[in-house]
């Protein structure tokens, strides 16, 4: 693994804060006694680059990373994306050469390659090994970190993206109605106690003194996370996670790339939870549906204003 530590050339640029943050996630640097180099670069001024560039080539060269370019082709999905295009995925290319007509699976989804475009945005014939490129023409919108395989033929692209999506819906399934459930139950509870208190009040009598109760904990708000890209989706994950207080936290019920659909505002309002929307439009039918359905869709295009003021943040005011 090689970091690369961006945005170098801002004045408020500390190197040094965002190695000690790697440390706290198990990513040791060089710099701190660990085996993972880190080098600082400027995508906009170009400050660094030859640093990566041999940095890459030498850890390459002891590895003796080597690619067979006649293979099947396998790769990684580096970013994912929704364009007036079509879904899109930035490919990096590990073994194989990847040309136009070519069946890919990744994830749960698949294509037959359209189009290759690199990272001049100008139409390829084909990729070899170790390039990244832009492929389109997916049926659903692969992620970040997903694994590309290339498939025989369609029959067999689409019985391999059917099994993991079906996989994909069972796991995620479970996860939903244990929220859900969870959340009933709090409500379940909430109620006795109200009905509890009501019958006392009636009959006039007056509640037993008993010790405090334990805390319960804080109010836990659930949402629901999309956005326009996969890399932006994990970092509003990641500002939604870190916030709360002594009175409320957030918890994720699920996420994904492209525009809230049916399906998540259902899910939403099932668990009494609020989708966060991020730099995606909203089409009018899913505003009209989370308004029927009491269930709040927060929009925001600026990454910072989902992460700032953990304390008073207004995600934590929605209830």
């Amino acid at each position: 693994m090689i970091v690369a530590i961006n945005k170098i050339d801002k004045s408020q640029a500390d190197p040094d804060a965002v190695k000690l943050d790697l440390g706290r996630h198990g990513i040791e640097i060089e710099d701190f006694g660990g085996d993972v180099q880190a080098v600082c670069v400027s995508g906009k001024t170009g400050q660094g680059i030859p640093d990566l560039e041999e940095a890459i080539t030498t850890l390459s060269e002891m590895l003796d990373h080597r690619a067979d370019p006649v293979a099947n082709v396998e790769g990684w999905v580096l970013e994912g994306t929704t364009k007036k295009s079509g879904k899109v995925a930035t490919v990096l290319v590990r073994t194989g050469t990847l040309r136009r007509g070519d069946l890919l699976v990744a994830g749960n989804t698949w294509t037959r390659v359209p189009s290759l475009r690199n990272e001049a945005g100008v139409m390829v014939k084909e990729v070899g090994p170790g390039m990244p490129v832009e492929v389109d023409g997916w049926r659903e919108q692969p992620i970040a970190g997903d694994e590309v395989i290339q498939a025989v033929d369609e029959q067999h692209a689409q019985t391999v993206s059917d099994l993991r999506k079906e996989k994909l819906e069972r796991e995620q399934m479970a996860k939903d109605m244990e929220a859900i459930n969870e959340s009933r139950r709090q409500d379940a509870e909430r109620r006795e106690a109200e009905e509890a208190a009501t019958a006392a009040a009636k009959q006039g009598i007056e509640p037993v003194e008993e010790a405090p109760e334990a805390e319960t904990g804080p109010e836990i708000l659930t949402f629901i996370v999309k956005g326009d890209v996969s890399g932006s989706v994990e970092a509003v994950i990641d500002s939604i996670s870190a916030l709360g207080n002594g009175e409320v936290g957030a918890r994720i019920l699920r996420h994904g790339v492209g525009s809230p659909s049916e399906f998540d505002v259902e899910h939403a309002a099932d668990a009494k939870g609020h989708i966060v929307n991020f730099n995606t439009s909203v089409p009018n039918n899913i505003m009209a549906l989370a308004e029927k359905k009491g269930v709040k869709i927060l929009d925001s295009n600026i990454i910072y204003h989902v992460s700032s003021s953990p304390g008073h943040h207004p995600l934590l005011h929605s209830r």
